[in-house]
């Protein structure tokens, strides 16, 4: 009885051990061994086996080729089996030989394809797009120019890429430049695409661009080696807004309605945080107003004719400009306060401070020139007063010199004298303040010398002294003294 139940477990057995045989393969059918740049390989993943797999692992492939995968389809084979096919588009990323190595799916395990990559030359151009040199690392937060080159197999050809975009990078474009070069007589129009990238956060990155198409005669579709760059973190009590590059500050005056101002400018290799680190705050104590007095530009407020002049033509020079009015009551023939701006050096790797006096400035409220003018059109008035003043008084004289000039008697001279001052003797003309260098003089006082002289001549028999040597002392006297007399 226990035989025949043994033997009953074996018939039932033998028919489901046949179908659980392990028979899965993979097989990887290239179309061609041989495949230019710029063009791609047709690729069929075969595999054979009880059921249909998972997705093919392809990482392996992903370093020398561009996989594209297309359709997928399944069919039942004889035997309870399963046949399962992938086609997949390889693009090359660079020339030489390749691999297409071993591959594991659904337990399967595919034998290794070797596929020779050509450049594509015509006419002796290599239309290879390339990376130029990229740096091995750089830090959060640093911005750095990234370029490919790549030659027109025909002048007529054009490129076209899809918008970058690289995971932990922000990316700006910043423009297409065709630059024409002459080889043996012949034209060559080289591509220079160029962004520019900032790191947001550290780590380890690869940079992979989109699909670079050169069309017109003919058609290719390139796909670059990734490009790997390590980004450093920042310090930790390096606060966000503290700039990353090389910073340097330039300073300015500009006026807005007749109303001066003063404008700092912000130049970094990189970009700008929204609000710089403490730049508002400090100039506002710096000129004693409220942090909301300070105003940041934008690039339509900022007009060309406020230019410094001291900017960069680099792509890579980003600028922030800040404006504040000047106080009122301002004025120096130095340099005004100083700007002290920190920010993280990525060629030292520290923080450095830079730091730029505002320029100097005269300047008054309007009320205070208002009285500025008034006073100084008093001044102009009291000195052309006293020009006019002088001038008469200088005119004056030159009469009474002719006149003195004239005499040939000494009543005549006496009488002149006389009516200088309504005087009724020449004793009381002498008594004038007025004194002449008399070093050569025996008598002392001048005019009294000159009225005992005169009063001789007039009323003397006899004296040796004539009336022009008289005349002469008394012009002498007066030459430089007599308009005084007047402002007495």
């Amino acid at each position: 009885m226990v035989r025949s139940f043994l033997l009953y477990c074996l018939l039932l057995l033998l028919p489901l051990s046949g179908h659980t045989a392990d028979v899965a393969e993979l097989r990887i059918l290239a179309d061609k061994n041989q495949v230019e740049m710029g063009k791609y390989l047709s690729v069929r993943l075969v595999y054979i086996g009880n059921d249909i797999p998972d997705t093919s692992h392809l990482e392996k492939w992903y370093k020398d080729f561009f996989v594209d995968r297309g359709e997928t389809e399944a069919e039942d084979l004889p035997g309870r089996l399963m046949q399962y096919t992938e086609r997949l588009r390889l693009y090359p990323r660079s020339a030489g030989s390749k691999m297409l190595h071993s591959i594991a799916l659904g337990g399967a395990f595919s034998q290794p394809v070797g596929i020779e990559v050509k450049p594509v030359i015509r006419d002796g151009i290599d239309g290879t797009p390339q990376w130029q040199s990229l740096p091995e690392s750089i830090w959060q937060g640093e911005t750095i120019k990234v370029t490919v080159v790549q030659n027109l197999l025909h002048p007529s050809n054009e490129i076209v890429m899809e918008n970058v975009s690289f995971p932990g990078f922000y990316v700006q474009e910043i423009g297409q430049e065709i630059v024409q070069e002459h080889i043996t007589e012949n034209n060559k129009k080289t591509v220079r695409l160029n962004w520019l990238i900032t790191a947001q956060s550290y780590g380890i990155f690869q940079l992979e661009l989109p699909a670079i198409v050169q069309r017109g005669r003919g058609r290719w579709r390139f796909y670059l080696p990734r490009a790997v760059i390590r980004v450093k973190p920042l310090p930790s009590y390096i606060p966000p807004t503290i700039p990353v590059g090389k910073l340097s500050i330039h300073t300015g005056l500009t006026y807005e309605e007749d109303k001066p101002f003063w404008f700092v400018e912000l130049h970094n290799e990189g970009q700008l945080p929204e609000e710089v680190y403490g730049i508002r705050t400090q100039l506002a104590e710096l000129t004693g107003q409220p942090v909301e007095a300070v105003k940041q530009l934008t690039d339509k407020e900022t007009s060309s004719e406020d230019s410094t002049g001291a900017g960069s033509d680099s792509p890579l020079d980003f600028i922030h400009r800040y404006q504040i009015p000047v106080p009122e009551w301002t004025w120096g023939i130095s340099a005004g306060p100083e700007i002290m701006v920190p920010y993280f050096d990525v060629h030292k790797g520290h923080v450095i401070t830079v730091s730029k006096r505002l320029p100097a400035v005269w300047y008054i409220s309007k009320t205070g020139r208002y009285l500025l003018f008034i006073m100084l059109a008093f001044i102009l008035v009291v000195i052309l007063n006293m020009s006019f003043k002088r001038l008469k008084n200088i005119l004056a004289w030159r009469r009474y010199r002719d006149l003195l000039r004239q005499v040939n008697q000494a009543h005549e001279l006496r009488k002149i004298l006389l009516a200088q001052g309504d005087f009724l003797t020449l004793e009381a003309w002498s008594a004038l303040e007025i004194n002449l260098d008399t070093s050569r003089m025996d008598q002392g006082n001048m005019t009294k010398h000159i009225a005992r002289q005169l009063n001789a001549l007039c009323y003397a028999r006899t004296t040796q002294i004539s009336v022009d040597e008289v005349k002469h002392q008394v012009i002498a006297l007066h030459t430089f003294r007599y308009w005084l007399m007047f402002n007495r």
